[in-house]
């Protein structure tokens, strides 16, 4: 009997796969509510979380125009961006964030403020995004503002005084990227997609006395 079950569903054409699912519809309708149900509430009870984004520009003390520096200067942005990961300057970063928004931001400790501060080299450019994410869209500004001047101030305490120094501006005004979570259309979408993925495959492995009986 379950040689003359294996050989039949081994010799179905897609058509008949298909019927075999739709036949089970209600599995599916089952399975797409809870996937919906699921990213709504993933999009109801996830914290807001805001984006901005300092952006500066890096060139030798020579001159960013100086062809001789032409192909340095991405290398360069790529290993400052690596210094901003430095437990100096988030330290930095934690001071003047409190100053700016007040004492109870004091009390993050530096693994919140690598958690939520990024740095950024956008490919073959001598420019270095700060991008920095937190719960409201006035703090993520401030942050961005103050990661940035902690990272200038880092670098300008680099090297002897009498060797060739770098050269790093603000490029631009911080920029408001919005907000970046919780993103309820797409939380929806990825988990209904997923759920009736599940759901198509319970209703093509279901058997008739188990899964199938219930419906």
């Amino acid at each position: 009997m379950t040689q003359a079950h294996d050989a039949g569903a081994e010799g179905r054409s897609l058509g008949e796969w298909v019927r075999l699912v739709l036949s089970r519809w209600p599995i599916l309708v089952v399975s797409l509510l809870v996937g919906i149900a699921i990213g709504l509430a993933t999009s109801l009870t996830a914290p807001s979380l805001y984006e901005a984004r300092a952006t500066l520009v890096l060139s030798p003390s020579t001159g960013v125009l100086n062809p001789d520096n032409a192909t340095d200067l991405p290398v360069l942005a790529a290993t400052v961006a690596r210094l901003a990961d430095d437990e100096t300057v988030f330290a930095s970063v934690q001071k003047l964030y409190a100053e700016r928004v007040g004492p109870g931001a004091g009390q993050r400790d530096l693994d919140w403020f690598q958690e939520h501060v990024e740095a950024r080299v956008p490919s073959g450019t001598s420019l270095v995004q700060i991008v920095a994410r937190t719960e409201t869209r006035q703090r993520a500004g401030a942050l961005a503002d103050v990661s940035a001047d902690a990272l200038i101030a880092g670098i300008g305490q680099l090297g002897p005084k009498d060797q060739p120094g770098l050269n790093v501006a603000r490029f631009g005004t911080t920029a408001d990227l919005g907000k970046v979570s919780p993103q309820p259309v797409q939380n929806i979408f990825l988990w209904a997609n997923a759920a009736l993925l599940l759901g198509i495959i319970v209703a093509l492995t279901a058997k008739g006395g188990s899964w199938a009986a219930w419906f």
